[in-house]
């Protein structure tokens, strides 16, 4: 959202407003771009563009829900799990995309070659490591009508979208991958295993998804599906599994999967048992989402608190370096908020992490504030790949107060050094 605010304004591909990232998906950039550039335009602020963002992924999550769903108790649960998962992130638009193209390969809808091409594209375009989706549905299925013909198209219409990202990234940053891709290929490689499952499986709101993808998948083996029905079966549940081992799966990477697996369970099971897995699906995520609601709409009141709160204490030209959640206050804070993990950073940032070389980077940037979003503080305040920021380093400006969630303890720390916070701001590619 930030990302797409400062292009739409004429300020770039940037996330702090001060270093060039290219840590987004594509598509999704491209879809809510227009928007951000119509707010401005209209004189209106970020909340209008949230409002505008929000009304076209509700947009998108209706027409799933409508096109692919019949039964009202089954459009329902479909609404919920896209709500539950994340309606504004990109994966809204990628099963939308997905649910079209398994229509297309089971022959329930013909689709000429240059939509079974766009459609490929735009899944690649949408998330690369989708990309081999489409096409694979074509040549699985044994129903997909003119199946090599449209598997071939399928395969050029991915290639083209896996170019036309290449080529974007390469002329645009001067890299072939963006850097949100190198920071999750780097958490595959060295962290990635059982020990990445269980921490995957430790949150409660995971393990709701998980459950449901189990059972939606037990539903739909208990009544022997075909062929071509279990082929689709492996496919929707590849992914997902590959993250839960490799990868911290966030929220929405599990919406692809679980409305392919729903998706699937219209189309094996009766219609009485499925209504009766929808409403209790619809029940059990109602109730999920009211006590997450009621929780933490303490926190929610109390981060709405310290935006209002920092906002009067920041200038426009503050520089403020958070590791973790800067989304959240990036997006609604005035100031530059660098993103310390690297995932929405420039890459000459990421060099500089992986080489444990960061000692002098606040200077470089022009910091001025350190803000945490942990409940636990100690000293130092920060260590982070060669930055240290201990306790007398700091004073604490604004604080939210205690919070129930975790990482939503936010903190505004002054740096004092003035070693720290001498240098001026300047822009970085």
């Amino acid at each position: 959202m930030q990302i797409c605010w400062n292009i739409g304004t004429g300020l770039g591909s940037t996330f702090d407003g001060l270093h060039s990232t290219n840590g987004y998906h594509l598509l999704w950039v491209v879809a809510l771009t227009p928007l951000a550039a119509l707010t401005s335009f209209m004189g209106l602020g970020k909340e209008a563009f949230s409002a505008f963002a929000s009304a076209l992924a509700l947009l998108l999550a209706g027409m799933t829900a409508f096109t692919f769903f019949r039964d009202g108790w089954v459009r329902l649960f479909s609404l919920l799990l896209i709500l539950f998962c994340g309606v504004l992130m990109e994966t809204t638009l990628l099963a939308l995309i997905l649910l079209v193209a398994v229509r297309v390969a089971f022959g329930i809808v013909r689709f000429p070659s240059l939509r079974i091409f766009l459609l490929a594209a735009g899944a690649a375009l949408t998330r690369i490591d989708f990309s081999w989706l489409v096409p694979l549905l074509f040549l699985v299925i044994p129903a997909a009508p003119r199946r090599s013909r449209a598997f071939l198209v399928g395969c050029l219409g991915a290639l083209a979208g896996v170019t036309t990202h290449l080529v974007v990234q390469r002329l645009l940053f001067g890299e072939w991958s963006t850097v949100s891709s190198a920071y999750k290929i780097d958490v595959a490689l060295h962290q990635g295993g059982v020990e990445m499952l269980r921490h995957n499986l430790s949150s409660s709101g995971n393990l709701l998804r998980y459950a449901t993808a189990l059972s939606l998948a037990s539903l739909v083996i208990t009544n022997r599906p075909e062929r071509r029905e279990a082929a689709l079966l492996a496919m929707a549940i590849f992914p997902l599994a590959i993250y839960s081992f490799f990868a911290e799966v966030r929220d929405w990477y599990f919406l692809p999967t679980l409305l392919l697996l729903l998706w699937l369970a219209t189309r094996t099971c009766g219609w009485k048992p499925l209504c009766r897995m929808a409403a209790c699906g619809c029940l059990i995520y109602a109730l999920a989402m009211g006590a997450y609601t009621f929780r933490y709409r303490t926190d929610a009141s109390r981060s709405e608190a310290f935006i209002e709160r920092a906002g009067k204490c920041l200038h426009s030209q503050d520089v403020i370096f958070q590791v973790d959640g800067s989304g959240y206050t990036g997006y609604w804070l005035s100031a530059h908020v660098i993103d310390g993990d690297g995932l929405v950073n420039s890459w000459d940032y990421r060099r500089k992490l992986l080489a444990e070389n960061l000692d002098g980077y606040l200077r470089e940037v022009g910091a001025t504030y350190l803000l945490t979003n942990s409940a636990q503080v100690g000293d130092p305040l920060l260590s982070w790949h060669g930055i240290s920021i201990k306790t007398k380093d700091a004073d604490l400006r604004v604080d939210t107060g205690v919070s129930r969630h975790l990482f939503a303890h936010f903190r505004l720390f002054a740096l004092k050094s003035v070693s720290l916070a001498s240098a001026p701001v300047t822009k970085s590619d």
